[in-house]
C-alpha cells in the first residue's frame, strides 16, 4: 500500500482547488453556519424503465466503461448544467475501502469518502466527457485507501471541505436474493436504512444533495434517488431537479443518438411547461412606465398615497431599447420581497441566456437580451460598441443589456442586478445586489454595498434609526458568512448623481480603524502573552491594531495570512516559553547536536544543529549566532566541508521549500533573514524568490542597497573545475542592480552599480557589461511605440495601443506587467497616452491604465493597479488596487 503515492496524488488532484468552495446549486436558502441548520432533508425517486435502462447500459456495454463511470458522467453533465456553467467540479463519494483481499470477508466499516475532480470543457461533447470521467475514475479508485483525513490535512483550508456536501453514489444489488437480515450465532442482524426519518417527506441527514442510482441485476433496470437538504431547497425545487435530471437522461439515451454529439453547454434542463413559460412572456400586453429599481417599500408607501381604483405599474427597459420592454401592475399582498419587472410588452421578446448563449432554465440567473421593434440600430460613430451590444438570435437582432435576471415559478421576470457588480471575494461569488435586497428587509430607506480591497465588503446605508449591531445581525441570521459585510457605515444621505442615482465615486472612504474598537477591547488588559498575540496577529493581517473578539473574515484574512500566523507564532510564542529549557536540549539533540547536561541554551540562531556540541553546564544567550562560516576557495566533493556546509544546505532547502514560500514576493523579511544567516545586505532589497538565493552560501553574499531580483533569477553556490573540484566565492551585486527572471550569476561575479541583467543570461567573473537591445523593443519601436534605451520587456503581451506609449530609459518590465492606454467606461472605447519615465521598475502583474504618468525612478510592486490618469512622482514606490505610494 504505497502511502506516499496516494499521497502525491491526491495533492496534485486538488491542487489549486478551493476546497472550502461550495457549488453554487439552485439554492432557494442560503447556507447559514450550522447553529441554523435542522438537519432535515427530502427524498425524490423515479425508475429509469425497461426502455431507458436498456439503452443506458448498452452504450455502456458498447463504450467498454461500466454503469458506474457512465452513472457519474451524467451526474457531472447534470451539475454543470445545474450550477449554471461550473466548470471545476468536485464532489464525494464512499469507496468500500476493502483494499486488501483479507479485508473482503471481514465484518465492520471500512468505508472511505474521496474527493471526486472533474474539469470539464463545456465544448466537449458527451462521449469525451464519459471518456474523462472513465479516467478519472479508474485513476481515483487506485488510491482510494487513503484515509480522508490525510487527504484533508494536505491543504490547510479544508478543515471542512464543501465537496462533502455535494455527493454521488452507486449500488447494485439482487432484488429477489439480497436478504434484510442474518443469523450470526444466535444474533440477528438486520439491514437499517442509512438515513432517519422524522415525519412526513423527512429524513436526517448532514449532506446539501446526493444523487444515487441503483442496478438491480435480478431485473437489469436501473433507478435514481435524490436526496437534499431542507434547510436549503423548498420540496418543490427538489421535486423540479429530480424531472430535470430525467429530462435529461432521456434526451441523451435516445435512439436517434444527436445529443451525444453536440456540445455539453447545449444540453438543455427546461421542462416541456418551462418552454410554454418562456414562449407566454413574449406575448403578453400591458403599458406604462415608473423607472429605475423599485424597493417594496416605495411601493408600499405609494400604494397608501393612491385611490384603490389607481394601478402602479413597474417597467423595465434600458434606452437602447427605447426605454420600456416589460411591465408588472405592483400586488403589494404578493409582492412582499421584491417586485418583479414581469412580462415582456407587445412587440417585444425577451431571452434569459448563460455564458454560451443557451436558455437557462427556471429559477436560474442568466442575463437578458432584448429583441423587438424598439432596438436600436447602433451607437454613432462607434461600430466596436454596437457589435458588443447587438447580437442576431435566429435572425433576430437582440440587444445585450449588461442586467442579471431571473424567472420564478410563476413565470414573472426577477431583476437581480447588474453583470458589472458580479464579484468573486476569497474565491466566492458574490451577488452584491442580493446583500443590498437583505438590507433593504431592515428599517433602512437605501443602500449600496462594494467591494474594498481584495478582502472586504462594505455596506453603506441610508438611515437616522438604525445602529450597526442590527445591521449585522440581520445579516448574520440571513446570509452565509461570506457575504456579511466587514463594515457597515450608516449615513444620513447617500450622494447622488445628476441623474438621480447613486454615485459609488462619492462615498466616504471606509474607515478600517473602526474594525479595531468592537466590544472596546483596547480598554481590557491584556496578559503578556495575548499582547505578544495581538502583536502577531497585527503582522500577519496588516492591521495595525486588530481586535481579539472580531471573526477571522472580518479581518480580511486570507488563507495566506493564516498560514503567516501559524509560522509567526511557532517562531515568536511556542519557542519562547521552550528556550532554556532541557525540552530544548532534546530538541537539539533529535536535530543530530550533542548537548551536555545542566546546560542552558536560549538562542534559535543556529545554522547547522548536527554539527553543534555543547559541553556540560554550558549557557548560550538568545543572541549569540552558532554559525561556521563558509571561505571562498576549492574543496573535493567527497569532503567533510562540502557535505555539511553545501551539500545539506541544499537538501534542507529543497525539503522544506514549501515552508519557505510563506514569505511573499519582495517582502523585507528576506532581507532579515538573510542577514540573520551572514550575509551582506543593505536596505530596500527586493527579492522575488527567496528560497533561491537562499541556496547561495549566506557569508559570502554582499547587496548593495536597491536592489531587485524577478522570477527565477539564480546565484549559483558553486562552480565546477576540470580537476573536479567545487569552487566557492563572493557574488557582489552592486547598488539599484536588477536581475531579469531566469538568469543565472555564477561564484566570483561583482556587478557594478545599475547594472541590469536580463531575462536568461548567464553572467559569470568574465562577463563585459556591454548594453544589448531586445528584439522585442525593435519591433515594438517600428509598430509605432516611443522606447528609449536600455529597456527590458517581458513578452510581446505587455503594451497594447503602441502608438501612445511613451517609456523612457532603463525601465523594467516584470512577467505579467501591463501597459494599457484604453478604457471601457459606459460602453464607450476611451484611448489616452501613457508615459513611464526613465529608471522604472513594473513588477509582476502589474497593470498602468491609460492617462498615467509615471515621472521617473518608480518603483510599482506585485498586483499592483495604476488608475487612469494617476500621476505619480518621482522616486516613490506604489502598491495595491488602486495604487497607493508606500514608504
Amino acid at each position: 500500500m504505497p502511502m506516499t503515492a496516494a499521497s502525491m496524488f491526491w495533492l496534485d488532484t486538488l491542487r489549486d482547488y478551493k476546497t472550502d468552495h461550495s457549488l453554487p446549486l439552485p439554492f432557494d436558502r442560503y447556507r447559514l453556519s450550522d447553529e441554523y441548520r435542522t438537519g432535515r432533508e427530502m427524498s425524490v425517486s423515479f425508475d429509469f424503465g425497461e426502455d431507458l435502462s436498456h439503452v443506458f447500459l448498452a452504450y455502456s456495454s458498447s463504450n467498454s466503461i461500466t454503469a458506474l463511470q457512465l452513472a457519474l458522467a451524467c451526474y457531472y453533465a447534470f451539475l454543470f448544467k445545474l450550477t449554471n456553467g461550473e466548470k471545476d467540479l468536485c464532489i464525494g463519494m464512499n469507496t468500500h475501502g476493502r483494499y486488501k483481499e483479507e479485508l473482503m470477508s471481514v465484518i465492520g466499516m471500512f468505508v472511505n469518502t474521496i474527493p471526486l475532480r472533474c474539469q470539464l470543457d463545456p465544448h466537449w461533447s458527451f462521449h469525451q466527457l464519459v471518456e474523462h470521467v472513465k479516467e478519472i475514475i479508474t485513476n481515483t479508485l487506485k488510491y482510494s485507501y487513503f484515509p480522508l483525513q490525510r487527504i484533508l490535512s494536505q491543504h490547510p483550508n479544508a478543515t471542512k471541505p464543501a465537496f462533502i456536501e455535494t455527493s454521488f453514489e452507486f449500488q447494485s444489488f439482487k432484488s429477489k436474493s439480497d436478504k434484510k437480515e442474518m443469523m450470526i450465532g444466535n444474533a440477528r442482524i438486520i439491514a437499517a436504512p442509512i438515513s432517519k426519518n422524522i415525519g412526513e417527506d423527512g429524513i436526517m441527514s448532514n449532506f446539501d444533495f446526493t444523487l444515487t442510482i441503483q442496478h438491480d441485476l435480478d431485473i437489469d433496470q436501473l433507478s435514481c434517488t435524490i436526496n437534499a437538504s431542507l434547510d436549503l431547497f423548498d420540496r418543490k425545487t427538489i421535486d423540479i431537479i429530480t424531472q430535470r435530471f430525467h429530462s435529461m437522461l432521456e434526451q441523451l439515451f435516445n435512439v436517434t443518438d444527436i445529443q451525444m454529439k453536440k456540445p455539453i453547454y447545449e444540453f438543455s434542463l427546461i421542462l416541456p411547461n418551462e418552454k410554454f413559460f418562456t414562449k407566454s412572456m413574449n406575448n403578453t400586453q400591458y403599458l406604462n412606465f415608473l423607472g429605475e429599481v423599485l424597493p417594496v417599500k416605495l411601493a408600499k408607501l405609494m400604494r397608501s398615497m393612491v385611490t384603490s381604483t389607481c394601478r402602479v405599474w413597474n417597467l423595465y427597459g434600458p434606452a437602447e431599447i427605447t426605454i420600456d420592454c416589460t411591465s408588472h401592475v405592483v400586488d403589494i399582498t404578493s409582492d412582499t420581497k421584491s417586485i418583479p419587472i414581469e412580462r415582456t410588452l407587445p412587440n417585444y421578446r425577451c431571452l434569459i441566456l448563460d455564458s454560451w448563449l443557451q436558455c437557462i432554465v427556471i429559477p436560474q440567473e442568466g442575463e437578458l437580451y432584448v429583441g423587438g421593434v424598439g432596438v436600436f440600430i447602433g451607437y454613432l460613430g462607434r461600430d466596436d460598441l454596437t457589435a458588443r451590444a447587438l447580437l442576431l438570435i435566429d435572425g433576430e437582432v437582440f440587444y445585450r443589456t449588461g442586467d442579471l435576471v431571473r424567472m420564478d415559478n410563476n413565470g414573472l421576470l426577477r431583476y437581480q442586478g447588474r453583470k458589472d457588480y458580479q464579484i468573486k471575494l476569497h474565491g466566492q461569488r458574490i451577488e452584491l445586489g442580493e446583500i443590498e435586497q437583505c438590507l433593504l428587509e431592515t428599517s433602512i430607506s437605501t443602500c449600496v454595498v462594494i467591494k474594498w480591497g481584495d478582502d472586504h465588503l462594505v455596506a453603506y446605508v441610508q438611515s437616522t434609526d438604525i445602529n450597526v449591531e442590527e445591521l449585522r445581525k440581520h445579516c448574520q441570521s440571513h446570509l452565509p458568512p461570506h457575504m456579511i459585510p466587514s463594515i457597515f457605515v450608516v449615513l444620513e444621505k447617500l450622494p447622488i448623481n445628476a441623474n438621480g442615482k447613486i454615485d459609488r465615486k462619492l462615498l466616504p472612504a471606509s474607515q478600517f480603524s473602526s474594525l479595531t474598537n468592537i466590544d472596546q477591547t483596547d480598554v481590557i488588559l491584556l496578559t503578556p502573552l495575548e499582547e505578544h498575540l495581538k502583536c502577531i496577529f497585527s503582522k500577519a493581517f496588516h492591521n495595525e491594531s486588530p481586535n481579539v473578539n472580531m471573526s477571522f473574515g472580518q479581518l480580511g484574512g486570507t488563507s495566506l495570512d493564516a498560514i503567516r500566523a501559524l509560522v509567526l507564532i511557532r517562531q515568536e510564542i511556542c519557542t519562547k516559553y521552550l528556550l532554556g529549557t532541557p525540552f530544548y536540549n532534546s530538541y537539539l539533540r533529535l536535530c543530530g547536536a550533542k548537548i551536555g547536561y545542566h546546560t542552558h541554551i536560549y538562542t534559535t540562531l543556529i545554522e547547522a544543529p548536527w554539527l553543534l556540541e555543547v559541553g556540560e553546564s554550558s549557557f548560550i544567550g538568545e543572541e549569540v549566532v552558532l554559525s561556521r562560516p563558509i571561505t571562498s576557495g576549492y574543496y573535493p566533493i567527497n569532503s567533510y566541508y562540502y557535505l555539511h556546509k553545501l551539500w545539506l544546505r541544499q537538501l534542507i532547502i529543497t525539503s522544506f521549500h514549501q515552508a519557505l514560500d510563506f514569505l511573499p514576493p519582495f517582502d523585507v523579511l528576506s532581507s532579515v533573514l538573510l542577514r540573520w544567516l551572514g550575509a551582506r545586505i543593505e536596505d530596500d532589497v527586493k527579492i522575488l524568490n527567496f528560497h533561491q538565493i537562499l541556496r547561495f552560501p549566506s557569508n559570502l553574499l554582499n547587496i548593495e542597497r536597491g536592489v531587485t531580483t524577478f522570477g527565477g533569477a539564480k546565484l549559483v553556490s558553486f562552480k565546477m573545475t576540470k580537476e573536479g573540484l567545487c569552487y566557492l566565492d563572493e557574488i557582489h551585486l552592486g547598488s539599484h542592480t536588477n536581475l531579469g527572471g531566469g538568469c543565472t550569476i555564477m561564484p566570483a561575479t561583482k556587478l557594478p552599480s545599475k547594472t541590469i541583467v536580463g531575462s536568461l543570461t548567464l553572467v559569470t567573473q568574465k562577463t563585459v557589461n556591454t548594453q544589448r537591445t531586445q528584439f522585442l523593443v525593435f519591433l515594438f519601436r517600428v509598430l509605432g511605440a516611443q522606447i528609449g534605451s536600455d529597456v527590458i520587456l517581458p513578452d510581446i503581451s505587455c503594451l497594447t495601443d503602441l502608438h501612445l506609449v511613451n517609456i523612457g530609459n532603463h525601465v523594467r518590465l516584470s512577467k505579467s506587467a501591463v501597459i494599457q492606454p484604453h478604457t471601457f467606461e459606459q460602453r464607450i472605447y476611451k484611448l489616452a497616452p501613457i508615459t513611464v519615465n526613465h529608471s522604472s521598475v513594473l513588477m509582476s502583474n502589474t497593470l498602468v491604465l491609460s492617462g498615467a504618468r509615471l515621472q521617473g525612478q518608480n518603483r510599482i510592486l506585485p498586483w499592483t493597479l495604476v488608475m487612469k490618469d494617476d500621476q505619480l512622482p518621482p522616486n516613490t514606490n506604489w502598491s495595491g488596487v488602486p495604487a497607493k505610494q508606500v514608504i
